[in-house]
């Protein structure tokens, strides 16, 4: 068990459950996506990121059993681990992730200024999407390989005789 007493007796899994919840009723998700559009965070994929995270985690060689509660997820030792594994599989997912574990610390854990100036600026760190870029480059090719019509056409009917 951790040594700290003012923690809560909650596991991980317990704790996760609770913040996903607390996320949806106080509509911080709706927030979080209308703050980055880009990203699609519902209760199911913050519920998936949070649990990657763990997994994250264990892989960069924390035990599991020192993971204890979400305040665990966002230190900014394991916050750089985690973000790292995440960048290695998916640069898109991978600030996703770094966005749900830093307004959870914000929001639920509630962390100080200091703390979350240096989780922010692990953040600003990760690849942004490109997907404005992409999707601008697929309008132009759309769009130039649509056939032209000319604004007027005249249509000349022949009738049998």
């Amino acid at each position: 068990m951790p040594s700290d007493n003012l923690r809560l007796l909650s596991n991980i899994l317990a704790d996760r459950a609770l913040c996903v919840e607390w996320a949806h009723a106080t509509g911080l998700l709706t927030r979080l996506t209308i703050d980055h559009p880009l990203t699609r965070i519902n209760e199911m994929t913050m519920r998936q990121y949070l649990d990657r995270a763990i997994g994250f985690l264990v892989q960069e060689g924390v035990p599991i059993r020192e993971i204890w509660a979400l305040e665990d997820l966002v230190t900014p030792t394991a916050f750089l681990k985690i973000t790292r594994s995440a960048l290695a599989q998916s640069p898109a997912a991978a600030r996703c992730m770094a966005l749900v574990l830093l307004t959870t610390a914000q929001q639920w854990i509630g962390i100080d200024a200091d703390h979350a100036r240096r989780l922010e600026e692990i953040t600003d760190g990760l690849p942004r999407s490109s997907f404005p870029r992409r999707l601008g480059t697929q309008r132009r090719l759309l769009n130039a390989a649509r056939p032209r019509l000319p604004h007027t056409t005249s249509l000349t009917l022949k009738t049998p005789a």
